[in-house]
């Protein structure tokens, strides 16, 4: 048993090998991301190809669909997909060795490898074409999008954006919940200063938040400007117009004149500029962070195969491999 152990150690052993000079191939990674970047094409011809014949379908009640989605080439280059993604991730796993649970719980990879294994199983869940409720066909096909998504990993410059972008998303949080707090403030302030005459636009908490917003993207927000300037009842556009569909009248009208204009302009350059900026100022920050952490990872690789390049060259009876005993 012992000598039969031995056996399949060395045979794994010898598997690693292979599977890390083929993981380390150039031609593996080129071979890979062509796949990702023909199956992103084959994607999007397929959806709108689909969406084509849903839309006749509309049209015309007597037009098979499911005969129109029928497409034995795209079958062929999933099929052929799904096998290359298989065996990436085969290799990359045996390329561990003796712990293949390193794929998944690797520091810098690990995310990575694990969202690459979840896309490899959507996608034979997805080519046995079974009616499975809780994997209805359009999660799948949304599903099949995330392969575009790994062209993140092949592409360092790519991959360094995404994960400053995720770095930063607790921050990006805070600042989401800053905005809220913000439009919820000078919502309730508009409320008691614009509300009587505007209760379109300031009757309602709900409506002074949406108004906020849409005050702070620049969406038209001149009509709030010009009701609260001259009054609704002075509005030069009409303020029956605005409150037709909302069941509300214009029946305290009163001009805010230059106090409101400035009071809005504020709203304005705090909502449309600086918190918008400081924003941008955090994503630039974690951008920046993870760089720097993407750099003294590669160093370190760097100085770690320039020791072992050497220390091979200095001490080849050390690293023969007939030394190993198991």
């Amino acid at each position: 048993r012992k000598e039969y152990s031995q056996a399949w150690i060395l045979a794994l052993l010898e598997l690693q090998k292979v599977c890390k000079k083929v993981k380390d191939a150039s031609w593996f990674s080129s071979l890979v991301i062509f796949t990702i970047c023909f199956v992103g094409l084959a994607i999007g011809v397929d959806t709108d190809r689909t969406m084509a014949c849903t839309r006749r379908g509309w049209k015309d009640e007597s037009f098979d669909v499911d005969k129109c989605e029928k497409d034995e080439l795209s079958a062929a280059v999933e099929v052929i997909s799904q096998v290359i993604f298989t065996l990436e991730a085969f290799v990359k796993i045996m390329a561990e060795g003796l712990e293949p649970s390193k794929y998944f719980t690797d520091k810098k990879d690990g995310a990575w490898n694990s969202l690459d294994f979840f896309i490899v199983a959507i996608g034979f869940v997805e080519l046995t074409g079974a009616d499975i409720q809780i994997f209805p066909v359009v999660v799948l096909r949304l599903l099949r999008l995330l392969r575009v998504f790994r062209l993140a990993k092949t592409m360092p410059r790519l991959r360094a954006i995404v994960e400053a972008l995720i770095g930063s998303m607790s921050v990006v949080g805070w600042i989401c919940i800053l905005i809220l707090v913000f439009n919820f403030i000078f919502g309730c302030i508009s409320i008691f200063f614009l509300g009587r005459n505007d209760p379109v636009h300031f009757g309602t908490v709900p409506r002074a938040m949406f108004s906020m917003m849409r005050i702070e993207t620049l969406d038209s927000w001149d009509t709030i400007l010009y009701v609260a300037f001259y009054g609704c009842a002075n509005y030069p556009a009409g303020y029956d117009l605005l409150s037709k569909k909302e069941a509300v009248k214009c029946d305290d009208s009163f001009g805010a004149g230059w106090v409101g204009a400035a009071y809005l302009f504020g709203v304005v350059i705090m909502g449309a500029y600086v918190l918008p900026t400081v924003l941008i100022g955090i994503v630039s920050i974690s951008f920046e962070e993870a760089k720097q952490r993407a750099q003294a990872t590669q160093e370190l690789l760097e100085k770690i195969s320039h020791v072992n390049m050497h220390a091979t060259e200095h001490l080849p009876a050390f690293f023969a491999p007939g030394r190993m005993e198991i």
